[in-house]
């Protein structure tokens, strides 16, 4: 019987040092303890191992599990039921025990929701894939992207990816190239420009719509520390959504949300790793000014200069909304700007701003391409133009030209 080869010598008994789903149970009744460990490549369940204080069946289970375990994606796992544990120890378990068996999973399953959804694992492969693109042909450069504060990625999440990539194609000028995962999965699109890929796009997680997220987009600013940094988050008051998870080779990323409710992401390279970063004044289809609305700046800036270093850099009376506080790296280079946002705008939210040719011959193609044109195109204090707008999907987003002449 597969429950006696168990008892005797449980399998994978271990903690595991790289995971990136860990879940623990207890029965108060018996005192049993059993924690799983989960480590996940490409969505899958690569790596699970226990550590158990706990009677014999429960320790058999947790080492029947953790086989089980192997290939499983996040959700399979979490629907895992008792009976398959069951059927797998290969044994009739008697009610007085069943607690005990059951135990593990739900350790498991409290792992399993910590590991990286297909939207993370995604963005762990794009990472490697835009790391081979952009430098399989260049010469070794100094690293970088372990800079704290540096906005290095950029995520489109929306109900209708072959939709967005036509809309973003004809406004801002965009390419695309799909990627197919080695491990198969579907595939990813990615948004490139001249220098390569700088973000993508993909469908808005099924938990986000149940949640009322609308599209959106995410932002990744890096730091040399992830750990620290999510920890000095959360002592600020941010909560984590996707606790620091593990790239191969690349580095670790992580989802935050700050004090007032605006998400973002961490990302951390791994030694060696080539920059994900721009240098040098923005290019036509790169980001070049990075936006939040929010529902107290003042708090908000306080948060993120602890957490990256930025400082402000100038302001500007807004009348009614208030003062638009602009911060960078150093004071003589703006990154963006911080402002209260307006009663309308349901939640506080990042946006980037992405730079094309001419902002206002870039609202002309947002309209003809179904999109909203909500404000301007206007020009800004020193000469450059913007124009926000709503995509057909309902993502904001904002297009910048630099000043002409």
């Amino acid at each position: 019987m597969v429950i006696l080869e168990h008892f005797r010598r449980p399998r994978n008994r271990r903690p595991l040092e790289n995971a990136t789903g860990r879940g623990e149970a207890s029965n108060p009744l018996c005192g049993d303890h059993v924690r799983i460990f989960l480590r996940a490549e490409s969505g899958r369940i690569a790596e699970a191992t226990f550590e158990a204080e706990a009677c014999a069946i429960c320790t058999a289970a947790a080492s029947v599990l953790t086989d089980l375990a192997h290939g499983l994606t996040r959700a399979e796992l979490e629907n895992m039921t008792d009976v398959r544990l069951e059927t797998a120890l290969g044994t009739e378990i008697r009610p007085a025990r069943q607690k005990c068996a059951a135990l593990p999973l739900e350790a498991a399953r409290q792992a399993a929701r910590m590991m990286p959804t297909q939207r993370e694992s995604k963005t762990r492969d794009l990472a490697v894939e835009q790391n081979r693109v952009n430098h399989r042909d260049s010469p070794r450069r100094p690293n970088m992207s372990d800079a704290k504060g540096r906005f290095v990625w950029y995520d489109l999440m929306t109900t209708d990816p072959d939709a967005a990539v036509k809309f973003y194609s004809q406004v801002v000028g965009w390419g695309t190239t799909d990627w197919q995962s080695p491990e198969g999965g579907q595939s990813y699109t990615m948004w490139t420009n001249s220098t390569g890929p700088l973000g993508g796009v993909m469908d808005l997680p099924e938990d986000a719509k149940k949640a009322g997220a609308p599209p959106h987009w995410m932002v990744y600013v890096s730091t040399p520390d992830i750990d620290e940094t999510v920890k000095r988050a959360k002592e600020l008051g941010g909560d984590v959504v996707l606790p620091p998870t593990d790239i191969p080779t690349i580095g670790q990323f992580a989802i935050l949300r700050d004090p007032q409710g605006a998400s973002f992401s961490l990302f951390t390279p791994a030694p060696g790793a080539q920059p994900m970063s721009q240098n040098g004044p923005p290019q036509q289809g790169q980001f070049s000014w990075h936006e939040l609305a929010t529902t107290d700046h003042e708090a908000a800036f306080k948060f993120y200069s602890d957490l990256f270093g930025w400082v402000k850099t100038s302001d500007m009376d807004m009348g009614p909304l208030g003062t638009y506080q602009m911060y960078g790296l150093s004071p003589d280079a703006p990154m963006g700007g911080i402002y209260n946002k307006p009663a309308e705008m349901p939640m506080p939210a990042w946006l980037p701003y992405a730079m094309v040719d001419d902002a206002t011959a870039g609202a002309e193609r947002v309209k003809k391409a179904g999109g909203q044109v909500i404000n301007g195109p206007m020009e800004v204090p020193g000469g450059d133009w913007i124009a926000m707008g709503i995509d057909p999907q309902g993502a904001m987003f904002a297009i910048h030209s630099a000043k002409q002449g």
